[in-house]
């Protein structure tokens, strides 16, 4: 089964999708990002100017990382299920115990109500590998509350 995250090769590519996106599942509408583009790094922006070119004009000014500080994005605990053979739980404590870092926030209808359930770090999931998971698993047992000191 494949998983949507493997259409794309880099944090930076998913990010530009998210971002440049004109559906309904794009993090952030024109508005927002003329917004963020005036308010954090004073750039002026054109009423022409498309989301595509003013995400380019941002990332001129500042980091990929820090650019998406300012948005609720991220992977889905399932992405991270599916690519390093983990459970839900597992992506939970490496969460809680610092391994991976929480980003945002989505609201989803489950079992007839809505939860909230986190996004994961776009970076953490492209950046790591199953080695690395496996071996910070195998460090941090099921009942571990804090990291193991390295």
């Amino acid at each position: 089964m494949s998983d949507y995250m493997d259409c794309f090769k880099s944090p930076e590519e998913f990010i530009h999708v998210l971002v440049t996106s004109r559906s309904k599942y794009s993090v952030i509408n024109r508005d927002g990002l003329i917004h963020i583009a005036k308010h954090f790094y004073g750039i002026e922006i054109g009423r022409n100017t498309t989301k595509s070119k003013i995400l380019d004009l941002i990332l001129e000014k500042t980091s990929l990382e820090e650019f998406t500080g300012h948005l609720n994005c991220g992977v889905r605990s399932g992405s991270f299920q599916q690519k390093f053979g983990v459970d839900h739980k597992d992506v939970k404590r490496m969460a809680r115990l610092g391994f991976i870092q929480v980003t945002g926030s989505e609201r989803v209808r489950l079992y007839d109500k809505y939860c909230d359930v986190d996004l994961y770090s776009v970076f953490d999931y492209f950046l790591l590998t199953k080695e690395a998971v496996d071996k910070w698993l195998a460090e941090n047992p099921k009942g571990t509350k804090t990291a193991a000191k390295k």
